[in-house]
């Protein structure tokens, strides 16, 4: 929990803020789980702080929440191109996805335990980036990556907007 806690204050996802009268506080969640390798062995504990996007009001807290899916015929039309042009196959694995798409919304969340700020228990968190969890988090890191990859100059497909 220590390093997500701390991953998420180094990348300045919440800001401590005064609760507001009139606004929804959403509620956050612990998850845990593991990583295996090929092995199938435990390689990893991982804790993530993850906010319950049920409790969001729709409106209030988020408009948007659709998020592409590539199509089967993107995937194999690539691996055909891939293969016929004799390409190198990669991937990339971004380290917290969600957490580097700015929140849109002005949105609040109760302070997690076990990192309640002595003293300011009373206070929220204001959420500057998308947490996991929240009901806009996979619409936000699209448009987050799809506007990163066009400023590098990618195009994005029109028939399909995962290519």
């Amino acid at each position: 929990m220590q390093v997500q806690w701390g991953m998420m204050q180094h990348w300045e996802v919440f800001t401590l803020a005064d609760r507001p009268a009139s606004k929804n506080i959403v509620k956050p969640l612990w998850t845990f789980g593991y990583k295996y390798d090929a092995k199938e062995e435990i390689t990893k504990w991982k804790a993530r702080l993850v906010a319950k996007g049920y409790t969001q009001i729709p409106g209030l807290d988020f408009d948007q929440m659709y998020a592409s899916v590539v199509r089967l015929e993107s995937m194999r039309m690539t691996a055909a191109i891939i293969t016929c042009k004799h390409l190198k196959p990669w991937q990339i694995d971004y380290v917290a996805a969600y957490l580097n798409s700015n929140n849109k919304f002005e949105v609040y969340m109760e302070q997690p335990w076990p990192f309640v700020v002595q003293g300011k228990e009373d206070m929220v968190l204001w959420v500057n980036k998308t947490v996991y969890g929240m009901m806009q988090a996979a619409y936000d890191w699209e448009d987050e990556l799809s506007r990163t990859y066009k400023e590098l100059g990618y195009y994005q497909s029109q028939a399909d907007p995962c290519i």
